[in-house]
């Protein structure tokens, strides 16, 4: 291969790259913003300023951009396995760890910030997404589960999951005062315990 057919490969590669991400960013943007059933490729097409077809090119299906949007940015990303063993270092003040960086991973909102949160809230009434955000909570619980350690574990990881899913959809989507304004360090508190109490009950 020549140089010059090695530079319009690289070019061609480069801009497929670019592409897939501008698509990927304009989809993240318009999941947080509204429901599954009401988000259109062409709304996503003219923000990534694309066409539809294009968007069928790379990613299929709206359902398969969806999954890709949560497994490129996902939901358990503070649920990783290195992760969790790191909180569970501390296990008597892990509800504590792990309340400050939920808080600390929505703190800045002057400019736009992809919430996968957000994406389940949105759309987790929708059927034709309720396959995909199982999944993507199933990978989320499994290995906080196993941290968890115990008979009921999977309950209680569970119920972990419920606890930060109420918390986000009252501060972020419903912007309750007492959340959406409340001192930080409170809120670290209050959630905090009600997070510990799933490991020491």
């Amino acid at each position: 291969m020549t140089d010059a057919m090695m530079q319009e490969e690289g070019k061609r590669t480069r801009d497929a790259a670019a592409t897939r991400d501008a698509i990927l960013a304009a989809a993240c943007e318009c999941f947080v913003a509204n429901d599954y059933e009401h988000v259109g490729l062409r709304e996503i097409a003219a923000k990534a300023g694309v066409t539809a077809a294009l968007i069928n090119r790379y990613f299929g299906t709206k359902e398969m951009l969806f999954r890709t949007v949560l497994e490129t940015r996902p939901v358990d990303a503070e649920a990783s396995d290195s992760s969790l063993q790191a909180l569970m270092t501390d296990r008597d003040n892990f509800g504590m760890h792990l309340a400050r960086r939920v808080l600390n991973a929505r703190r800045n909102k002057a400019n736009f910030a992809f919430d996968p949160m957000l994406v389940v809230l949105r759309s987790a009434g929708q059927p034709a997404a309720q396959a995909v955000l199982r999944e993507r909570m199933t990978l989320w619980l499994t290995p906080l589960a196993r941290e968890l350690g115990g008979c009921d574990a999977a309950i209680r990881a569970e119920m972990i999951l419920a606890i930060l899913v109420g918390f986000d959809l009252l501060r972020n989507v419903i912007l309750m005062p007492g959340f959406a304004e409340g001192d930080e360090e409170l809120l670290v508190k209050r959630l905090g315990a009600a997070l510990q109490a799933q490991l020491d009950d």
